[in-house]
């Protein structure tokens, strides 16, 4: 009876598992309209963890406990539906602590190599990671080595709170289930791992995901002529290169309220701080001074209107002014200087 409850638990779990995978989420699959399995850059986690599992099953006369702990490998390499795909390693050893009976303190080990499918929880710094492993099991090390094949899989929690070492600081909770296979004895360890890695390029990996889900919103607005994405030093920017202001004034058209209400109800998708730079052509007769005054002005009355709109508090949101200095077409033309008056908003990396 044991047995097939336990086999069981562990159908229903792989099938859980598979089916949480593979689910759409209509909002986060435009990320890539064009392909389902598309090449990204590389992203390499590298951790520690610390894990305990209870290991019940028909081999050993008694349940036993196993605590330890490992060194851990993730690579994100595709992205699949959406969302990242990569393989991942873990190599652990562990205690054995006997729950009853008489068996003596023992030793284990693991080795397991599998794959993993990343779900970022919107614009926050959590994301879930279900995962399935298969490898190998080093049993009793002390009272003579049993290797057995291990197939195992979790669910794992996620939190990316802050950035360290050009990379970001990442902290993982695990609940997982292990079943031997190939064995007439089928053991199933259950428990969970708990562990803090090292993420490199989740940098340019968040940028991108992060751009590519504000153009297809931008898109879903019809803002396409209004609004384009790009990336800065400082973090996304969202350049408004349809915006129009009285002729040599800070005062908007009667006009553009729609427009910054979209714009608006885009920004509140996002919790980073704001900067709002306006930019100006360099007219004949003008001089640098006036031009960065009004385009100071200029940026500050989109900033009041995002003020007034709730989008950000004051200690979150700032204006410059960055005159005719970053021109993106030429001056010398009527279609250039209108591409050179905008206003940008970066959103900070935090």
């Amino acid at each position: 009876m044991k047995k097939i409850f336990f086999k069981a638990l562990c159908a229903v779990f792989t099938i859980s598992l598979a089916t949480f995978a593979f689910a759409e989420d209509s909002e986060e699959t435009t990320e890539d309209s064009s392909s389902l399995l598309t090449s990204i850059d590389p992203e390499i986690r590298v951790g520690l963890f610390a894990q305990g599992n209870a290991i019940i099953g028909d081999y050993f006369d008694k349940e036993r406990l196993n605590v330890g702990g490992g060194l851990s490998g993730e690579l994100g390499l595709w992205q699949l539906y959406g969302k990242t795909f990569g393989i991942q390693a873990h190599v652990a050893a562990d205690a054995l602590f006997p729950l009853g009976g008489e068996n003596d303190i023992d030793a284990d080990a693991l080795a397991l190599i599998g794959l993993f499918m990343r779900f970022p929880l919107g614009e926050t710094d959590f994301a879930i990671q279900p995962e399935v492993s298969y490898g190998g099991w080093f049993r009793e090390l002390i009272g003579g080595v049993q290797i057995e094949q291990l197939v195992q899989g979790g669910i794992s929690f996620r939190w990316t709170p802050a950035e360290i070492c050009n990379g970001r600081l990442e902290f993982e909770l695990t609940p997982q289930v292990g079943v031997e296979i190939f064995n007439t004895a089928h053991n199933v360890l259950a428990g969970a791992r708990l562990g803090v890695l090292w993420n490199f390029g989740s940098n340019a990996r968040r940028n991108q995901v992060r751009a590519s889900r504000a153009t297809s919103k931008i898109y879903e607005m019809n803002m396409q002529d209004e609004v384009q994405v790009s990336q800065s030093e400082q973090g996304m920017v969202l350049t408004l290169v349809n915006i129009h202001f009285q002729p040599d004034s800070a005062e908007l058209e009667d006009t553009e309220a729609e427009k910054l209400d979209k714009v608006a109800e885009l920004l509140m998708s996002y919790k980073n701080d704001l900067i709002v730079s306006g930019h100006c052509a360099h007219v004949e007769g003008s001089t640098e001074e006036e031009e960065i005054e009004l385009s100071a002005a200029r940026a500050a009355t989109v900033a009041d209107y995002l003020l007034n709109a709730n989008v950000r508090t004051e200690e979150h949101l700032s204006s410059e002014g960055k005159g005719a200095t970053e021109p993106i077409g030429s001056n010398d033309t009527p279609e250039g200087r209108a591409k050179n008056r905008r206003v940008a908003i970066t959103l900070i990396e935090k």
